[in-house]
Formats: structure tokens, sequence, C-alpha cells
């Protein structure tokens, strides 16, 4: 149960820290990251890492207020509206409703369980929250079934299935085609990877997408993996997968 909140912690604050990045999802590229904290980062606000990239889960990682919130009518918008009435971290960054969208658009199928968890904090307890070094971490426990949800669909997809990975397998295969080191089974491999019976097909989704989203000049070999982009644009997807794989999730046999 401890990974899955310090994975929650981490794809939302890191979303924090990509911005507005990626939308997508992964593909076979190494995706490592270093250890989390046990707080989960608050909700995708504005702010910063409150674990570092390691396990990459998603919790919306808000790292304070201080801006405009706006659109409380909105999951996102009432959960920042929160944090902002309680003055939590009251000098953070100014986009926390930016970030928290931000970050729901990683996995864009996993938008209904996204919403479910920002509706929960957004009601949330006024100790459920505290800031530490300018970012709001959620205390353990809170919106815990909500959270699992939204880790499963990250993990594994959601119930109704992923969308059509072609279009991103093949965008992402394209622009790492001409490197030594490309895989000649490329578009088999992330078909495959990114379907129910792969292990965090869902995370890899996630990863390919974002990868399809970054140009071919950006991709390079790196320590004997298939191509991937450099940089930081799909750092938090990479976390995302990394944690998966590490907490061998089990797939929902429900589904």
């Amino acid at each position: 149960m401890r990974a899955r909140w310090i994975v929650m912690g981490t794809v939302l604050a890191g979303a924090a820290l990509v911005g507005s990045a990626c939308d997508g999802d992964g593909n076979d590229g190494s995706t490592s990251g270093g250890p989390s904290r046990s707080t989960t980062a608050g909700p995708a606000g504005a702010g910063g890492m409150t674990g570092a990239g390691g396990a990459g889960g998603m919790e919306p990682g808000s790292g304070g207020m201080g801006g405009s919130v706006g659109h409380a009518e909105t999951p996102c918008g009432g959960y920042c509206a929160r944090l902002s009435a309680l003055h939590v971290c009251p000098n953070g960054v100014h986009a926390c409703r930016d970030t928290c969208e931000a970050a729901t658009r990683l996995a864009p199928w996993c938008q209904s369980a996204a919403d479910a968890l920002y509706r929960c904090l957004g009601s949330a307890a006024a100790g459920s929250f505290q800031c530490s070094e300018g970012t709001v971490s959620t205390n353990e426990g809170v919106c815990a079934a909500e959270r699992a949800a939204l880790v499963a669909c990250h993990y594994e997809g959601p119930a109704t299935g992923l969308p059509d990975m072609t279009e991103d397998c093949q965008l992402h295969c394209d622009a790492a085609a001409s490197l030594p080191c490309a895989d000649a089974d490329c578009m088999q491999h992330c078909l495959e990877s990114t379907s129910p019976p792969a292990t965090c097909n869902g995370a890899r989704a996630m990863l390919v997408r974002c990868f399809a989203k970054e140009p071919a000049s950006t991709y390079e070999c790196m320590g004997g993996q298939p191509p991937q982009p450099n940089g930081i644009a799909c750092l938090v997807p990479s976390a995302i997968a990394t944690a998966c794989r590490g907490t061998a999730h089990p797939r929902v046999e429900s589904r």
C-alpha cells in the first residue's frame, strides 16, 4: 500500500516539474527514477517534487497556491481553490490549476479516475494537507481509495481498455528508426507492450504517448536500450513506468 502512495506523490508532483509537459505514455525505453519520500506530494498544483522522481506515482502534486486558481467548478479548480482557501503554501508557485490539468493529460484515458481523486481532495479536511519547503503534501490515508484507483489506471489502463496505440507507436518508431540502436521490431514490441496481456501496459502507453510527441532530433541511444528522447519532457511517465515495474503491480482480474 505504501508503494502506491509513493507512486501517487511522484507523478503529480512530477507534473509540476515538467510544467504542462507531455501527455503520453510509454514504450520500451529504459525509465528509472530515484527514491521517493512517504507523504504524497500535494495534488497537481504548481509546485515542486515531494518525492524525487523515483516511484513515479500520481498524486496531484501541487507546489503551492499564490496565483489565480479559477474554474473552481472543475475537479482541478475545486482542489486548487480548496488549497487557496486553506492558505496551504501561500508563497508557492502560481499555476496550481494549470499543473493539475497537465498532470491529468499524462493519461487522458484515466480522466475519470483523476477527476474522482481531485474531487475527493477538494473536499478533504484542512488537516489533510501540509506544506514542506513550498510544496503541498497530502497525509497518507487521505482519499486512499481514489488514489489506488488512479494508480491502477495508470499502471494497467482503464477497465474499458486503452485507446488504439498504433499511431503513437508509429510516430515513436519512425523517430527512432535512423539510430544504430533502433529496434528492428519496434512496432510489434511497442504494440505488444501497450496491450492488456503485458504487465504495466497502461504505464507503457503513457510513456509511448509522450515519446510520440517528441521530435526525432531529441532521440538518442542510451545505455544499450532502444532509442528514446533525451531531456525531461517524459520524466513523469518514465517514473510511473519504473514504479509499476518495481512494485510488480498485479492486473485487476475483473478486467
